[in-house]
């Protein structure tokens, strides 16, 4: 009698851990099919964002990043999808905003470099455009900074300089040919407290260029530019002349075998050498050095052009003829 009750509880007990076993394995299979079905929700959300920040539908790239942060909201993807949008569209602040909200929720390194890049002041798209670029003086202090928008073909259609206040002082829409010529920008700029409409035209003959800089309220020309282009697309000759069509200014240009600009001259009315630029270049082709020195020889300013290994300028520090440091043009290139 004993061993019947013994074998009855062994087989009650493995019928419970049989049924236990099969309910942790159900619930297992549950919960990878749960996850297995947000990490496809996830992704699909993130391709969406991606396909329309492509397609430059900002409205719509923002809904479907935001949608996979909810679905998972430690997803490093997620904000820097956020973040490039607002970086996109010129909200600078909002950027910054999501970039240290992820990366407190993360620790992802890549929304540490945004934020590094969005405080320094130099703001690059994550496919290289430059949506804001600063300049400082000798000390660090912002003097100005310009601002880019981009049209589906990734050329520039807008650019904004403001003060370091934000004030806007010069604002220009630029308009293209098939070709991805430039046909015209027009726009204002503020001339010692006044703001001027200001507009320019590009025409375009064989190999001649003319730039035609109009009063953007009358329409009337200011000045233009004639440019004698050489059959591999340089600018070889250039003269500025006065509406009425009197010369102003005229300039030479000197390339080396490589293609790199190496001498322009720039003459007055009369034909008479005013000053003259001399540009250096290192091993790679990046130009390192611009001098500028009047007719005579003597040095009037120079700027050094400080790149990074791959190529990327990360500054431009203009010095005086004495060599005292005047301003710097501080850069932090586009990281993925």
């Amino acid at each position: 009698m004993d061993k019947v009750i013994t074998t009855d509880k062994k087989r009650t007990t493995l019928i419970i851990l049989i049924g236990l076993a099969v309910c942790i394995i159900a619930t297992l299979i549950i919960s990878f099919a749960v996850a297995g079905g947000n990490d496809e929700k996830l992704q699909k959300q993130l391709d969406l964002g991606n396909k329309y920040l492509e397609e430059m539908d900002y409205e719509q790239a923002l809904v479907a990043f935001e949608a996979a942060l909810d679905i998972n909201p430690m997803n490093a993807d997620a904000y820097l999808g956020i973040v490039e949008v607002y970086i996109r569209t010129n909200e600078f602040e909002k950027a910054l905003e999501i970039a240290k909200e992820g990366y407190e929720a993360t620790g992802d390194e890549r929304l540490k470099e945004k934020i590094d890049m969005i405080e320094k002041g130099d703001i690059f798209a994550s496919n290289g455009w430059a949506m804001r670029q600063s300049c400082y003086d000798a000390e660090g202090k912002l003097l100005y900074y310009y601002q880019f928008t981009y049209n589906l073909k990734g050329q520039k259609d807008s650019v904004t300089r403001c003060d370091a206040n934000g004030s806007e002082i010069e604002h220009l829409e630029l308009d293209y040919d098939e070709e991805g010529r430039e046909l015209v920008s027009y726009g204002t700029q503020d001339d010692d407290g006044m703001i001027r409409m200001i507009k320019y035209t590009f025409e375009y003959d064989n190999n001649t260029t003319r730039t035609i800089h109009h009063d953007g309220i009358s329409d009337v020309v200011d000045w233009y530019e004639e440019n004698e282009i050489s059959e591999d697309g340089k600018v070889m000759h250039s003269v500025r002349y006065s509406a009425d069509g009197i010369v102003q200014n005229s300039y030479d240009h000197e390339y080396d075998e490589s293609g790199n600009m190496i001498k322009l001259f720039q003459y007055d009315a009369k034909g008479n050498l005013e000053i003259y630029y001399i540009f250096t270049y290192d091993n790679r082709g990046n130009n390192v050095l611009q001098q500028c020195y009047r007719a005579d020889g003597e040095l009037l300013h120079y700027t050094e052009n400080i790149y990074d290994e791959n190529g990327n300028v990360l500054e431009w520090r203009v010095y005086d003829g004495d060599g005292k440091l005047e301003s710097v043009d501080s850069f932090e290139t586009g990281k993925e």
